[in-house]
Parts: C-alpha cells; sequence; structure tokens
C-alpha cells in the first residue's frame, strides 16, 4: 500500500485490458523525477510561505487522496467518517484512480459527484485526467488536501497542486530516504507500529491541528471508531445478475469462496495445491459445500487447476464472471466464508456479513488487517516477514515466499470451522 505507480493494479480486482508498465521501472521514474520534482516545489512552497499570509485555519473544503489500491478505501472508513462528520458530505472529495472508483463509492460516505477520478490506461490519458482533476479542485476552492498514500511522490505533488493550503502527509521525520520535499503544512510522522486505520485517521485529524502543536505531528490520542463498516445494498440489476451467474449452484448448498490470484504481486500468492487441498478437506467434512473460485478471467486457469481434484457438482469456475465490483460483493454476501490472499477483496469483503479469512505473508496483519468482523487472519510469522514496507514499495528479494507456503491447508481449515459447523 505503499509506493505510487499510475499501472499498479490493485491484485484479485485489476481488468484483463489496459496499459501496464513494469512495476520496477515506474518505481525508478517515482524516484529519479519524483526527488527533483519535489525538491522544486520545496523551494518555491518556502518562497511562498515568506509572501504569503498563513493557511487558513480550520479547513473548511478536504480532498482525499488515494489512488492506487482499491481496499485501503474500507480501512480507510474512519478517516473518511471523521472527515465527513467534521465538515459535511458535501464539503469531501476523494481523488483516485478511475478503475478504483467503485471502492469508494460503495462505502457511500461521500456524494458520486465528490469522487474525482485519474484514467490511468495509457500515459496521455492519465496526464489528462490529472490537469482535468485539479482544475476541478481549483474550482471548488478546496482549502485542505490529504494525501492517505505511504511516501508516494506523486500523490504529494498532487495535494501540492490542488491548490490546498493546509496539507496533510506521511513524513519519514529523521529517517534516511523517502524523501518527497517539505511541503506539508501539517505532516505526520509515519510509524510503523500503527494499524493503518490509525494513520489514516491521524493524518486526517492533523489537518485540524494547529501548527502551533509543532512538528512531528499528531500530537493527541488516536483511536478508531467502533463504528461497523456500512453494509453493501445491491440494486435488483446486480442481484438478477448474480443470480443468473449462481443459477447452477446445487439447491440447499453453502458456497466458499477462494480467491488465490495475486495479480503483479506473486510473493503474495498460496500455493495452488494448499488451495485444492482445502477444498477437499471442505467438501469430504461438509456434504453440502460447494467450493467457489472467483477473479477476474485472467485466473481462470488457475480456478481450474485447484477445482480439478474436487466433484463436478461441489465446484464453481466463477473468475471472469463478476464485471463490477458490486457483483463481487453481491456475490460474497450469497456466501458463507471466503479465503483470500492479502488483497483487495480481502477487505471489501467486510462489506458484506461473509466469514473471511485471509492469508498474510510478506505484509503483516498489524498495519493491514482487514478492518470489520467476522475475520481471521492466518500468518507464519517468520523472521523474514513481513519483506515488504513502506521503505521499499512492495519490492522484495525473495523468490520463495515460505511466509505463505507454511500456512498449511490444515491450519486454515481449523480456522474455517467454526463459521461452517461441526
Amino acid at each position: 500500500m505503499g509506493g505510487w505507480s499510475p499501472w499498479a493494479l490493485d491484485p484479485g480486482l485489476r481488468s484483463t485490458t489496459g496499459f501496464t508498465v513494469n512495476l520496477r521501472f515506474m518505481h525508478i521514474v517515482d524516484y529519479w523525477a519524483g526527488v527533483p520534482l519535489c525538491l522544486a516545489v520545496s523551494a518555491v512552497d518556502r518562497v511562498r510561505g515568506w509572501l504569503a499570509s498563513p493557511p487558513p485555519d480550520p479547513p473548511g473544503r478536504m480532498l482525499l487522496i488515494e489512488l492506487s489500491e482499491m481496499g485501503s478505501a474500507v480501512l480507510a472508513c474512519s478517516a473518511i467518517r471523521e472527515a465527513v462528520s467534521r465538515l459535511g458530505a458535501d464539503n469531501v472529495w476523494f481523488l483516485i484512480f478511475e478503475r478504483n472508483r467503485e471502492g469508494v463509492s460503495v462505502l457511500g460516505l461521500i456524494p458520486d459527484g465528490h469522487i474525482l477520478t485519474v484514467d490511468d490506461r495509457s500515459f496521455g490519458g492519465f496526464l489528462a485526467t490529472v490537469l482535468r482533476a485539479l482544475a476541478r479542485c481549483r474550482a471548488e476552492r478546496i482549502d485542505t488536501a490529504v494525501d492517505l498514500e505511504l511516501f508516494s511522490r506523486a500523490t504529494a505533488l498532487l495535494a501540492y497542486l490542488s491548490g490546498a493550503r493546509i496539507r496533510s502527509g506521511l513524513s519519514a521525520g529523521r529517517n534516511e530516504g523517502l524523501y518527497r520535499g517539505s511541503f506539508f503544512s501539517h505532516p505526520v510522522l509515519y510509524s510503523p507500529h500503527h494499524h493503518m486505520t490509525r494513520t489514516y485517521l491521524a493524518l486526517v485529524r492533523a489537518a485540524f491541528a494547529p501548527r502551533s502543536n509543532g512538528e512531528p505531528l499528531l500530537k493527541e490520542p488516536v483511536a478508531t471508531d467502533d463504528a461497523p463498516l456500512p453494509r453493501f445494498q445491491a440494486s435488483r440489476e446486480v442481484i438478477d445478475s448474480i443470480d443468473r451467474v449462481l443459477a447452477d449452484r446445487p439447491a440447499g448448498s453453502r458456497l466458499v469462496f477462494f480467491n488465490p490470484d495475486p495479480g503483479l504481486l506473486p510473493l503474495r500468492a498460496w500455493p495452488e495445491q494448499h488451495f485444492a487441498r482445502l477444498g477437499a478437506l471442505l467438501t469430504v467434512a461438509f456434504p453440502d459445500v460447494v467450493v467457489a473460485v472467483v477473479g477476474v478471467e485472467r485466473a481462470g486457469p488457475i480456478a481450474d487447476r485447484i477445482l480439478s481434484g474436487l466433484p463436478s457438482e461441489r465446484r464453481l469456475n466463477l473468475a471472469g464472471r463478476t464485471r463490477t465490483l458490486a457483483e463481487l460483493l453481491e456475490l460474497f454476501s450469497r456466501g458463507t466464508a471466503l479465503v483470500t490472499i492479502d488483497s483487495g477483496p480481502a477487505h471489501l469483503s467486510g462489506l458484506t456479513d461473509i466469514f473471511r479469512v485471509v492469508l498474510f505473508g510478506p505484509e503483516t496483519p498489524r498495519l493491514y488487517g482487514p478492518a470489520g468482523d467476522r475475520v481471521e487472519v492466518c500468518h507464519a510469522g517468520l523472521p523474514c516477514s513481513p519483506c515488504f514496507s513502506a521503505a521499499n514499495h512492495r519490492t522484495s528479494a525473495c523468490t520463495d515466499n515460505q511466509c505463505l507456503r507454511q500456512i498449511t491447508p490444515e491450519q486454515v481449515f481449523e480456522t474455517l470451522r467454526p463459521a461452517l459447523g461441526t
């Protein structure tokens, strides 16, 4: 969830079409172009600070920026609620990639007309939609920008170019590296010891803090709210669509979904043979369970391999059968349990009542554990895990993800058993 790449598609939800660029290449661009740009903007901001009046206090119209992760909108739910509670929904906007827009809209917290989007399918489309979004920010007279990304230089620059005088974003403090300028008016010290729900909330609250409090912010206790996640409500069209998808489901059966596709981050994959073994355990122990594999169309062969050993009436390959996030959530609402790698569906499924088991390896549930109830995580806790962090933009030298391979199908089965009965 850290490090920006305009074509870094969210594993588990990404389209099979669209322009993609090597992630490593984009990290290089973000560093070699982003660092000098942030340095230049910092100098400009310093001069402006000498000439202009102090930023307005308190905020009046706020932009939240989180481009590249659909699931992060669920983790940011408390932060979004805080902004809406303080300013009203009509004074809060959200900037996100167009392909991830549904991740914000399904929360029902921000008006659809206030969700600004950037098209990342081509470089030209990206530039055009960025300029359009920035123009909208200035037309709306947004005075506060909160950058929810982890040390993304691109989103830091967008926060500045939005015209907002109050800018809240994560700061590395005196840690080496991760430089992205000094133009946040309300920098929040990043700590790898707090869950991201708390970090996001701190970023919003920091925007309201007087600058006289000194740096780094935030110098007050932060506890996320106890309000449950919003519950997804499907339209009649979506309900009818999923009725057709599940037309072949055996009467009286219970669905257990598997979400195995790691997308662009293969280190987050749980072995296919583990999924297959888990499917066998479930269908033997629970005669009414049908195992269904979800994912984009590209994941079809993965689903076939996982399901190949199960009886035909106990398996469903649903890869590519859902066209939108709304359809995926309605599908989850029909199920009893979901076993998923750490990805967008792990978080977004929290908007339904399905029981979730989320498998963590190169990232840690201490920071990214899904919000909401009815969720359990499986994590081997090896000394080398997590190897993804804010400092390395989810890159690793690892080629053997034992952190996930050592989570056994039997362990996951026992974690699932309470939700399925004895």
